[in-house]
C-alpha cells in the first residue's frame, strides 16, 4: 500500500508537462493500481506474494466488477504504450487529464476499501 501511495504521488502532470513526464504518469498510475489492487486481494485472501498483470487484473474484475476490470485494461494499455512504444502518439492534455483523474479515484476507493476491511477485521 505504500508503494502504491508513492507511485500515485508522482502521477502528475499540468499543461506544460513534457510528452516524458505524461509518459511516466500513465506507467506510475497504472503502477500505482496495480499495487493498490494486489493489497486488496491479500488482505481478502485471494493473492499471495506475486502476481501477473493479467491475473491481478481478472481477480479484480471479479471482485470489484466488469468496469473496474476495464478500467485496469485500459491503465494497462497506457502504461505498455507509454513505456514500450516510442511511436505512440501522447493524447491531448485534456484526455491525459481525465484519465489519471479517473485512475485516482478509483486508487483512492479501493485504498479505502482495502483499509475498511483492516478497520473491520476482516482479515
Amino acid at each position: 500500500m505504500r508503494l502504491a501511495a508513492g507511485f500515485m504521488e508522482t502521477a502528475d502532470i499540468g499543461k506544460a508537462s513534457t510528452e516524458h513526464e505524461i509518459r511516466n504518469a500513465f506507467s506510475r498510475s497504472y503502477y500505482a493500481i496495480y499495487h493498490v489492487s494486489h493489497g486488496y486481494l491479500v488482505v481478502r485472501g485471494i493473492a499471495g506474494r506475486r502476481m501477473d498483470h493479467g491475473t491481478l487484473q481478472s481477480k479484480m474484475e471479479r471482485q470489484m466488477g466488469k468496469s473496474f476490470g476495464r478500467f485496469m485494461r485500459e491503465c494497462y494499455k497506457l502504461r505498455l504504450d507509454s513505456d514500450y512504444r516510442p511511436e505512440w502518439t501522447v493524447p491531448p492534455f485534456f484526455d491525459c487529464s481525465e484519465n489519471l483523474k479517473r485512475a485516482r479515484t478509483q486508487f483512492h476507493y479501493v485504498t479505502r476499501t482495502t483499509q475498511n476491511l483492516l478497520n473491520q477485521g476482516q482479515v
